[in-house]
């Protein structure tokens, strides 16, 4: 069986490995693309019962363990690479393992997968054996002609080094004995490196401990002093001889005892098999090298927080990554851009009604993909990860890990229902089209209520909704441990400090140019309300800011519209809205995450791994989440708030709190305030939110917690378009599921 790896995918990702039993049979053959190479490699099997196995990669095929073709059913793969401190880890693939025809028919293997120091050794073993058959070979004149230099001269690190060298013929050898690099002349005057001879450093071994103090021998008798000798004469000048003729040819010299060293691995490092077979003038190395990470380690990316700092402290593998985010079309460094859970690529997808689940038509780059919907929905695709957080405790959480495969205390991020299926979510917040929820480019996000964005969405499927908590938790893990701090704002703020407010327009230039005052803030890109009350829509209800233009001289600035809006008049009301979809995805090309100009001012979008704003610019709707009171709200009976979590969102109703609803085993604040602690509950970690406020903008979370003012309450989450630094995580659960506002917003979702 065939495999591709493409960087970190695999084609194909999921494969029949024939019946259970049939050991010795089934094989894996990979083909691996340029970001591999130079790397060690192995694959690792994850069984249906939890078993793991790991087969380094040679040059061929690998045979599937015996472990694996044991078990009936799905075995999980990946495949990992590497090198001194990089590491590569593809995504998980499957193969699945189907029953015997007949017990007669089992031919169930008991050889058990050998160790993977016993398979290094193995490798070893096969040098040695290689480097005494080249010794074979030489002796028997199999390299007569190649010639050998040795020097400091012939320097570089390319694949190709122009270097003169007066007698050297092509397929001569080089090596230059400071750096250890080989060199072979492929042409007059250009040597290929072949690689280097320096085999990787090992680790200090442990210290041995200290011998038993041997006994003090006896001391010996000094001996006498020689007597001086006389120096002798100078002898006289020999004469000149005569030039003796040319001997004859030598015998080849050959290739001495083949020797060979093993530097075995330690965190880090890449071990390293070097076999030398030389004799004579000549030489021959095999030097290669294969990874071998940590005995059965897992790659885990982790981030610690204490006390009230925003920052967290970077553990495990995640140690030294680091994630920048772009402005524009930059290209910038995000060291998890290759954990293939963290990246999330965009793509068209079509919702398949019969088999209830997304289909992908093209991803971002491919022929077919379009942003505005020729293609299908733009979706983002996630690969399932594991998790591990701490929410013990004041200022929590304090720990937050995050992992491609199980580990001891790990569990499946709650948004994925399986470790295999890939879960597709919306780039952008909800917009129409021809009276349809959509998610696509260059549209007016549709704004208000939870009820009435619930209704919104289900304009596209009946069972649709809008972000869930399940979602909204994940996302938070991923975020915490690639920027290692609770304060997102800080590190990209995405569309917080724009005028949630209205203000009248002066005097009207055109259908298509109004002056308004220079305090009211509006960017290119931004949607504007347009009518005689403030936050009415009347003259238009959503029309896109293309230009402004200030008048810092009489404190004025003039707004263009996109498109021309009748009626308007001096005294009409110009109220904030939206951007419109897609103006941080199409401007962000080079980086996964970042705004279309400088993120410092609050006035622009952003976008995260495909999710356009996830804070800022409109506060997401959490579909299956609400807050409800219960007391009766006196001095000896204070009103208590919970939230209340719905296990199937489908199942919403008009924000009514039904028996389908589930309480939190912890209470909310009943004040406003900055979010001091996050606490969740303890059968369905991803039902979590505020438990203690008292913190500022500049400790712990960061965020802004707006307390519940009604009976029952709905939630949102991110931040609005005014909030500043109250936004990022934020928790807005101060208005009732009809309460109807303009920076509230919605996001299409659809589970299998």
């Amino acid at each position: 069986m065939k495999i591709n790896v493409n960087q970190y995918s695999l084609s194909p990702a999921h494969l029949l490995a024939g019946t259970k039993g049939s050991y010795g049979f089934e094989t894996l053959e990979l083909t691996f693309s340029g970001e591999w190479e130079g790397l060690g490699k192995k694959i690792i099997f994850e069984t249906p019962s939890g078993k793991t196995v790991s087969k380094l990669y040679t040059i061929g095929a690998v045979d599937i363990p015996a472990e694996v073709m044991k078990e009936r059913g799905k075995t999980r793969f990946a495949v990992v690479g590497v090198q001194g401190n990089r590491t590569i880890l593809s995504v998980s693939g499957t193969l699945d393992v189907l029953d015997t025809l007949s017990d007669a028919d089992a031919q169930e293997s008991e050889t058990p997968t050998a160790s993977e120091m016993a398979q290094v050794m193995t490798l070893m073993q096969t040098a040695v054996e290689t480097a005494q058959s080249v010794r074979d070979d030489a002796d028997d004149g199999v390299f007569s002609g190649n010639r050998w230099y040795v020097g400091k001269a012939l320097t570089g690190s390319g694949q190709t080094v122009s270097y003169s060298l007066e007698g050297a013929r092509v397929g001569d050898l080089y090596l230059n004995s400071d750096t250890m690099r080989l060199y072979r002349q492929s042409a007059a005057g250009e040597w290929s490196l072949i690689g280097c001879i320096l085999g990787a450093k090992g680790e200090t071994g442990a210290k041995g401990e200290k011998g038993d103090t041997g006994a003090t021998g006896a001391k010996g008798d000094t001996g006498a002093t020689g007597a001086k000798g006389d120096r002798g004469e100078q002898g006289a000048k020999g004469e000149k001889g005569e030039q003796g003729s040319t001997g004859a040819a030598g015998a080849d010299a050959g290739f001495g005892t083949p020797q060979a060293t093993v530097r075995m691995l330690t965190s880090g490092s890449t071990p390293t098999v070097s076999v030398t077979a030389s004799g004579g003038n000549r030489e021959k190395v095999f030097s290669f090298q294969f990874g071998i990470p940590r005995e059965n380690h897992i790659p885990k990316y982790s981030v610690r927080f204490s006390g009230s700092s925003m920052v967290g402290v970077r553990e495990d593998d995640a140690v030294g990554m680091v994630a920048n985010v772009a402005v524009g079309s930059a290209a910038v460094t995000n060291d998890f851009d290759r954990v293939p859970f963290f990246r999330r690529p965009i793509c068209c997808c079509t919702w398949n009604t019969t088999e209830r689940r997304w289909r992908v038509n093209a991803y971002r780059g491919e022929s077919g993909f379009d942003w505005y919907g020729a293609g299908g929905e733009l979706m983002y695709e996630c690969t399932p990860f594991y998790y591990k957080a701490d929410f013990s405790g004041s200022g929590a959480p304090s720990y937050v890990s995050v992992s491609a495969t199980p580990q001891e205390g790990y569990t499946l991020a709650p948004m994925f229902k399986n470790a295999t299926d890939k879960v597709y979510c919306p780039c952008f917040h909800l917009s129409e089209e021809a009276g349809k929820a959509c998610s696509r480019a260059g549209k007016d996000p549709l704004y208000g209520s939870l009820q009435t964005l619930m209704t919104k969405v289900r304009t596209f499927d009946a069972s649709a909704h809008t972000e869930t908590a399940e979602v909204f938790f994940s996302d938070l893990l991923l975020q915490w441990v690639e920027f290692a701090t609770k304060d997102f704002q800080s590190v990209m703020q995405g569309a917080t400090n724009l005028s949630y407010d209205n203000t009248q327009i002066v005097s009207v230039i055109s259908d298509t140019q109004v002056i308004v005052p220079d305090s009211f803030r509006v960017t290119p890109g931004q949607s504007l309300g347009i009518g005689t009350k403030p936050q009415g829509g009347q003259r238009s209800d959503s029309v896109k800011v293309s230009a402004v233009e200030h008048d810092t001289e009489n404190a004025q600035k003039t707004i263009t519209l996109a498109t021309a809006v009748s009626g308007m008049a001096a005294g009409d009301y110009c109220s904030a809205r939206m951007y419109e979809t897609g103006t941080a995805a199409l401007a962000v090309t080079g980086a996964s995450s970042g705004s279309p100009v400088s993120n410092t001012d609050g006035l622009h979008p952003c976008i995260w791994r495909g999710k356009e704003n996830p804070w800022g610019s409109g506060a997401d709707c959490i579909s299956n989440l609400l807050v409800g009171r219960s007391g009766g709200g006196t001095t000896d009976d204070p009103y208590i708030f919970r939230l209340y979590y719905l296990p199937k969102p489908e199942a919403y109703d008009s924000g009514k709190l039904t028996d389908d609803y589930i309480a939190a085993n912890f209470t909310v604040p009943s004040v406003d305030g900055y979010i001091k602690t996050l606490s969740a509950d303890s059968r369905y970690p991803h039902l979590f939110g505020p438990s203690e406020l008292g913190a500022s903008a500049n400790t712990y979370i960061s965020s802004y917690f707006y307390r519940p003012k009604n009976a029952v309450n709905s939630v949102f989450t991110g931040g609005n378009f005014s909030l500043g630094k109250m936004g990022g995580i934020l928790f807005f659960c101060s208005h009732s599921p009809t309460g109807y506002y303009t920076y509230y917003a919605g996001r299409l979702y659809l589970d299998r």
